[in-house]
């Protein structure tokens, strides 16, 4: 599309309007590169080799082959798509369309997945604006995610539209709660006005036989279109909190936004007594907040170090691996070092195989 705008002229569009198409091509490329990043490469490290693969002109036989970029270049990539994006693209209407505010929001994001957390922190301070304020209403968000402009930005699925993704949202959520939120979340949620209105204690019925399970009601909606949110303003707030906790300053102005976010549903607002508390206290928030929309209980999970309280299984693995080293008649524990490099490993996805197979000079991550 980038390529096509270049051979119009300005002539041919409303005043502005080819600049701000170019601006929202940007902004997109941004969030698809990054969401590529965080999903498939060492996005912490950046001194990795392992970063995305940036295409920069249209794929064909003769371009195909191609290394991956490093995580450093990886980075130089998406903020060169975003400073045209913050530059270019227009001003928020919508959430379904790409703006100057979803720019600032992505750029807030990046930065703290980076580690930049002074800047970070400045970053969501900024995006934080009139234009996309909380919504006084925790779970309008969800039921009109198209409409509350809290929701920055999201991509807005009709029930005509995507059926596979309805049906995941049906199986996972609604009718059947084949899948739902795991004990340890209910334990975490539990108190919390916000309960209600992310759960629900239901009879299901699957293959002829009726099970009692929490479900999910959060972004459920029977019936309707189903949408991903991708950057909404509590976001921001929780990234503040935290990355002024990580960059030492005070636990009162961090506290601050996890504050507002609570005082919106009626939630616990007392003060932390020390940084660990708040940092507990951040981690709870990531959880409650934002589950279900965009793995952002993974990720909280690894920063806070938190994976093997918070998943039960890979804590009984653990403890099976730590047994085989007892019984191993060498000593050591080497089962137990190999169980815990496999999770770090874990962190990310592999290179799928297609892509490997299309692309010879695709390196595959570490552990796959």
């Amino acid at each position: 599309l980038l390529q096509a705008l270049e051979k119009l002229d300005d002539s041919e569009f409303k005043a502005g309007r080819k600049a701000e198409i170019i601006g929202e091509c940007h902004f997109l490329t941004a969030l698809s590169y990054f969401r590529l990043l965080r999903q498939f490469s060492e996005f912490w490290d950046e001194n990795s080799n392992y970063g995305i693969l940036i295409r920069d002109e249209i794929p064909s036989v003769s371009n195909a082959v191609k290394v991956r970029a490093t995580v450093a270049q990886s980075y130089e990539e998406i903020y060169k798509h975003l400073e045209i994006a913050l530059n270019q693209a227009p001003e928020y209407t919508t959430s379904t369309q790409a703006s100057v505010q979803a720019a600032k929001a992505l750029k807030a994001v990046v930065l703290f997945y980076q580690g930049k957390y002074s800047e970070a922190a400045i970053a969501a301070d900024e995006a934080i604006t009139s234009t996309n304020p909380l919504d006084p209403s925790y779970s309008n968000v969800f039921t009109n995610a198209e409409t509350s402009k809290e929701v920055i930005f999201c991509r807005a699925f009709g029930t005509d539209d995507v059926s596979d993704v309805s049906y995941f949202m049906e199986k996972a959520f609604g009718a059947t709660g084949i899948w739902g939120p795991s004990e340890s979340y209910m334990n975490l949620i539990e108190g919390d006005p916000r309960k209600d209105l992310v759960t629900e204690n239901k009879d299901v019925v699957y293959n002829g036989v009726t099970y009692n399970v929490n479900t999910v009601k959060k972004l459920y909606i029977p019936g309707e279109g189903v949408p991903v949110i991708f950057l909404r303003t509590a976001e921001l707030y929780l990234i503040k909190a935290e990355a002024l906790a990580r960059s030492n300053a005070s636990i009162a102005d961090a506290w601050a936004p996890i504050k507002e976010l609570r005082n919106r549903v009626g939630a616990d607002v007392t003060e932390p007594a020390s940084r660990d508390e708040l940092m507990d206290e951040i981690f709870k928030e990531w959880w409650i907040e934002m589950a279900f929309e965009n793995w952002h209980e993974w990720f909280a999970t690894r920063r806070f170090d938190r994976l093997l309280e918070m998943n039960k299984s890979l804590a009984e693995q653990l403890e099976d691996e730590q047994e085989k080293d007892k019984e191993d008649e060498d000593g050591g524990n080497s089962f137990e070092q190999a169980f815990l490099q496999k999770l770090e490993w874990r962190k990310i996805y592999n290179i799928p195989t297609s892509e490997i197979n299309a692309n010879s000079a695709c390196e595959q991550n570490p552990g796959y």
